[in-house]
């Protein structure tokens, strides 16, 4: 048998497909990987790589993925340290990489773009060595040990402050007259308020409100007697139908039932649990932005906001 000749078993083995941890499936041998999120496009690697190391690595990136251990976000940051190790290599030799080495993963450790890149590499070829134990050959568990997690840096506030310290208490009172005043007042519109106030109220990132339906809200818009809410999650893919729900009352509660009085008019109850909570463009009167707001398009979150969106609706006046 030929050296290094790829069996009849080895070949047919390879997976032409597949699936995410986030259900997205994928052909192997496609440039574009849609995932949750973001994309992965390996045709950014194609002008410093060897074609046959473009398609070791979209195995490599396969042979993880389809054993669901991993998070999409988790590839996501997997291909962006390796695209930077590649690239800095290519550029300081000029020369098409084939191969992932020692000598190599060294020059570019302490030059990497990002001081989490270098660990970041290491994961991938540890999860990759998992299931293929001889991959990578030329890198070294010498090198390996030197990539390693970098130290957060820790920074000691001082309790009072005046920029960096926590709220104090009359802060944060003042803060509930300003914006109470903005909404009684009408400079606020009920939807700027409940945004706001859900940021407040319970710490949730911009994402999980971007990613909230009807069906996260119970009032008595919605049939239910007890006032509740509850949150999609942000850092892992478990359903929003496992998320706790959490108590709904003060000023917020009345402010929600009136956003629902403008969102759901017209809607039928059997139409608007699906319905996602807040819109891209937001309920008429209220955007603002310079340029047309862009849906979410991802499986199951279509007509929501991104994000951002939310993140604007704040800095409007």
């Amino acid at each position: 048998m030929v050296a290094n000749k790829k069996s009849f078993f080895d070949v047919v083995a390879r997976p032409t497909t597949v699936q995410s941890q986030s259900g997205y499936v994928n052909q192997v041998e496609s440039d574009i990987w849609e995932l949750r999120g973001r994309q992965i496009d390996y045709g950014l690697l194609a002008d410093a790589v060897t074609e046959g190391f473009l398609k070791e690595i979209k195995h490599q990136f396969a042979t993880v993925m389809q054993t669901h251990k991993h998070a999409d976000s988790s590839f996501q940051a997997f291909f962006i340290a390796l695209k930077d190790c590649i690239h800095f290599s290519f550029r300081g030799t000029g020369v098409k990489v084939n191969a992932l080495s020692s000598a190599m993963i060294s020059e570019w450790r302490d030059e990497a773009s990002g001081r989490g890149y270098p660990y970041t590499l290491k994961s991938l070829i540890i999860a990759v060595r998992a299931r293929e134990p001889k991959a990578f050959p030329n890198v070294t568990n010498k090198v390996m040990r030197t990539l390693k997690r970098p130290q957060k840096e820790v920074q000691h506030i001082l309790s009072l402050d005046p920029k960096k310290g926590p709220w104090l208490e009359r802060e944060v009172l003042d803060q509930d007259r300003a914006i109470e005043q903005a909404y009684t007042s009408g400079a606020w519109h009920v939807e700027k308020y409940v945004l706001v106030q859900l940021f407040r109220f319970y710490g949730v990132r911009p994402e999980q409100v971007a990613n909230m339906k009807i069906a996260d809200v119970r009032c008595r818009h919605t049939g239910h007697a007890k006032a509740e809410i509850r949150w999609p999650f942000a850092k892992n893919d478990l359903t929003a139908a496992q998320a706790l729900w959490w108590p709904l009352g003060g000023a917020l509660l009345p402010a929600l039932e009136a956003y629902f009085d403008l969102r759901l008019d017209g809607i039928p109850r059997s139409e608007q649990e699906r319905l996602p909570l807040f819109t891209p463009e937001g309920l008429p009167g209220v955007w603002r932005g310079s340029k047309k707001p862009k849906p979410n398009r991802e499986p199951g979150y279509e007509g929501h906001p991104m994000s951002a969106r939310g993140e604007h609706a704040l800095q409007t006046p």
